[in-house]
């Protein structure tokens, strides 16, 4: 969305505004429980009081712009601190407390003075760059066609250049997806790094540039690495490999967003730090109540709690203590963000279980980039408990509990859900003949195709061996069967590569739903013995679960080996 950034600081905006309106209110509420506290029988309670009350204002006012408000509320909170741990409320104490009140009410009544630039500044919309295509340059046009139409084959737009005018003339027009380069372009030897070096410009721009080589040398690679190439492919080309480096480089397989909690009994703050979140492309959930969050933690699944340090209800390090409670969020990232600096409560909250600490008011760069890290990292860790080290797919166990989940809501909600089995034809002949290393990459590839082709509400797991299974939910059996078909069809007209050896990979399937079968075992097995039917029935095609077609009017035909749906 071009204006998306617009809005969102419009909505930043908003937020101060709100902040603004109600900052009186609060500072009143402030004076009050100062006032109250000569006449308070039991001082501590209302000391603890007074301080959540600073302490709100400490972490929120900064953050809006009221820099000098928020020093004066930070310094309230710790000389109230002080006094709790004293146990009393000395005279000296007492009489800087009643100046910082003075001060909170005057600023509280005033305007904005500053900061709020530096905090909002580097909140950015998270959009996409325009790429279009991937660039290849090379004088040997026979060569660069064939490269185009390898990627075009995996689903790359590319667009081919037989000259370093031409090149150069496209990148001063547009960005390419990414740059496949010949390293002796033109007479020259080596003459490809020199062109990103002298032309391209290429260093700023975050292109992932790719060259192409007869070279095998260290000194050529160096050559290349020095000029700014991120990868590097020698002559004649491995094009699974090359497709699995652009797939990566590019993020054509794209994560979901990382999912954020955001906790923080201030609302305007906790919007604050959501939309900053929500700008740097992340789902973030705010809650003020911090009971309501932890209902919601089954549902949202997320990847870091970001919460407030000290709130009146429940506090961070009880919140934390309750969250690590329970074994399946054991290692769930906790943020804690606080005014708060001192060294016991950092520890006694990372022996309940936090993470990290950031220091209120934070720049959005800051925040986002904390954030992510964590996100990433726990993201990494879960995946690697849960797929297959080989294809990135879950495992037969994950899919099992996945289909567990999803088969009785679609159920409940009277919607197919289908389950398909894909077994690689004669599988252990690519293994004998070609190796297992080319296996590995046919695996990879079929992985491949599956996540490029298929939704993210589908499922996608190895079963095992060169076994697949995918759940399709909210998907008629007839569709189910065609979508299938037509992975089939585009996976055996890949062009799987061996050195200089091309060969074709081909894969059978069954496919059952949850209409005819409701019980998980009953699904699978159904399912299983369609695969088999395909298998026996000359492999290379697709086969529905036979109770359905005993069902329906009329009869399917096979069509034959060469790619039949029965």
């Amino acid at each position: 969305m071009p204006n998306e950034g617009g809005q969102r600081q419009a909505q930043l905006d908003r937020l101060r505004q709100r902040y603004a309106e109600k900052l009186p209110r609060r500072v009143a509420e402030l004076r009050e429980a100062w006032v109250g506290l000569g006449a308070d029988h039991e001082p501590l309670e209302r000391l603890r009081s007074l301080m959540f009350i600073a302490h709100s204002l400490a972490g929120s006012a900064s953050t809006f712009g009221y820099v000098a408000l928020g020093g004066c509320a930070r310094r309230m909170e710790i000389s109230l601190q002080q006094a709790l741990d004293q146990g009393v409320l000395d005279d000296a104490n007492k009489a800087l407390l009643g100046a910082l009140v003075d001060d909170i009410n005057e600023l509280g009544n005033a305007p904005p003075d500053g900061g709020l630039a530096m905090v909002l500044g580097a909140a950015r919309s998270h959009e996409e760059p325009d790429l279009a295509s991937v660039f290849v340059v090379d004088d040997d046009e026979a060569l660069a066609q064939e490269i185009a139409i390898r990627l075009r084959d995996y689903g790359y737009a590319v667009n081919i250049f037989v000259s370093r005018r031409e090149a150069e003339e496209a990148l001063a027009q547009r960005r390419p997806l990414a740059l496949l380069l010949d390293m002796d372009l033109g007479k020259g030897v080596h003459e490809g790094p020199q062109l990103i070096e002298q032309h391209f410009k290429l260093e700023d721009s975050n292109v992932p540039v790719i060259m192409i080589s007869i070279h095998e040398g260290w000194r050529a690679r160096l050559s290349a690495l020095r000029a700014g190439a991120t990868a590097y492919f020698t002559k004649p080309i491995d094009f699974p490999g090359l497709v699995e480096t652009l797939d990566r480089m590019t993020g054509r397989s794209k994560a979901a967003p990382f999912r954020i909690m955001v906790i923080d009994d201030v609302e305007e703050l906790a919007q604050h730090h959501a939309e900053v979140l929500r700008g740097a492309g992340m789902e973030v959930r705010a809650f003020i109540d911090p009971f309501e969050a932890l209902d919601q933690l089954a549902e949202f699944k997320p990847d870091v709690l970001l919460m407030d340090l000290y709130m009146p209800e429940c506090s961070g390090t009880e919140l934390s203590a309750l969250i690590r409670q329970k074994p399946s969020y054991d290692s769930l990232p906790i943020i804690f963000l606080s005014v708060e600096n001192r060294l016991d409560d950092h520890l006694q909250a990372l022996r309940v279980g936090g993470d990290e600490f950031l220091l209120k008011p934070i720049r959005a760069d800051h925040l986002n980039a904390a954030v992510s890290i964590r996100a990433a990292r726990f993201r990494t860790l879960s995946e690697l408990m849960r797929t297959d080290g080989l294809t990135g797919l879950l495992t037969q166990i994950t899919t099992k509990l996945q289909l567990e989940e999803l088969l009785p809501l679609a159920l409940r909600r009277k919607t197919p859900l289908c389950f398909a089995m894909l077994d690689i034809d004669r599988f252990k002949r690519v293994n004998d003949e070609f190796g297992h290393p080319a296996g590995d990459r046919v695996l990879r590839m079929l992985a491949r195709q599956l996540r490029q082709s298929l939704r993210r509400t589908d499922v996608i797991g190895r079963y095992g061996g060169e076994e697949f299974a995918v759940i399709l939910p909210d998907t008629p059996l007839r569709e189910a069967v065609r979508l299938i078909d037509d992975l089939r069809a585009s996976f055996a007209a890949l062009v799987q590569q061996h050195g200089a050896r091309s060969f074709h990979v081909t894969f059978s399937a069954g496919v059952a739903c949850s209409e005819q079968h409701p019980q998980m075992d009953g699904l699978i097995h159904a399912a299983d013995r369609a695969l088999y039917r395909a298998k026996d029935a000359g492999r290379n095609q697709v086969c529905m679960d036979a109770s359905t077609r005993s069902t329906e009017s009329g009869s399917s035909q096979n069509e034959g080996a060469d790619g039949a749906t029965t």
